[in-house]
């Protein structure tokens, strides 16, 4: 720049100091519109960051509206879904303690069921052993009268065996008693045999 205005100075003569000085307003204006230009393209620029700041402000300032929506539908869904939560926790515990309690009443019909069927069984076996009890005593009874049939059958002849006896060993007082005695001597001998 210095060499430009020496080479202008020597142009001009250096003796014509008006010619020299409106040329260096012309050079002055020239620059001062230069500097101008290069300000307006700098403002320009400027103005062309700040709008394009402005616009992503604004696109961030949407996004943001958008997630602080989105934030807030997901909170709505959260206490939605926590409150669906809590009612199917509520249901679930009450279907918990009706079935806990159907639990409870079977097991003590069980109980009692068992209780019961130990009972009859118990009932059953008592009126098995008296069954059998009373089988046997009838079948004794039905050997005593079959021996009390077979004795009363013998009688006659035993009756006439101890007459004659009673009367070859004794007196015939004595084998006269004899005659009496015989059916008590039969039912001795039948209860013994019993």
């Amino acid at each position: 720049m210095f060499i430009s205005l020496a080479s202008e100075m020597k142009h001009f003569g250096g003796s014509d100091t008006e010619a020299l000085s409106q040329h260096f307003e012309k050079r002055i204006l020239k620059l001062e519109e230069e500097k101008k230009t290069v300000q307006i393209l700098d403002l320009k620029k400027k103005q062309d960051c700040q709008l394009q700041l402005l616009k992503q402000k604004k696109r961030s300032d949407e996004a943001a509206k958008q997630l602080q929506d989105e934030i807030k539908t997901i909170k709505v869904q959260k206490v939605q879904l926590q409150h669906k939560i809590k009612q199917e926790a509520e249901q679930f515990r009450q279907w918990k303690a009706s079935h806990e309690k159907e639990l409870l009443q079977l097991r003590k019909e069980g109980r009692r069921n068992q209780y019961e069927q130990h009972k009859l069984q118990a009932l059953n076996q008592h009126q098995k052993m008296e069954s059998k009890a009373k089988d046997d005593h009838f079948c004794l009874l039905e050997d005593n009268v079959t021996g009390l049939v077979g004795v009363i059958n013998l009688s006659p002849v035993i009756d006439q065996n101890l007459f004659y006896t009673g009367m070859k060993y004794t007196t015939a007082t004595f084998a006269t008693a004899m005659c009496n005695i015989v059916p008590a001597m039969f039912f001795l001998m039948a209860w013994i045999l019993s």
